[in-house]
């Protein structure tokens, strides 16, 4: 999960210290997702986009039905974060 881009450098934005990632699937952070919808036959379902594989594949990432600007995807975490 980031929280954004430097429009001038390549890496995500950093406070300084270890970047870990806080939504992939089997790291210690992430719990489960839900999505406002996922495209049809489970391909494209909220836990593909934190596997961490980053392909545009199905089972890779996640994909609405169609929703265009109005889709939404939630994580849930273990613990706060």
């Amino acid at each position: 999960m980031f929280y954004g881009v430097d429009p001038f450098g390549k890496e995500p934005k950093s406070c300084g210290g270890d970047k870990v990632n806080l939504s992939l699937l089997s790291g210690p952070y992430y719990k489960t997702c839900e999505a406002s919808s996922s495209f049809p036959n489970k391909e494209y379902e909220c836990e593909g986009a934190f596997n961490g594989k980053m392909l545009d594949a199905p089972f890779d990432m996640w994909a609405s039905d169609g929703e265009g600007v109005a889709a939404w995807i939630k994580i849930e975490f273990k613990q706060s974060v």
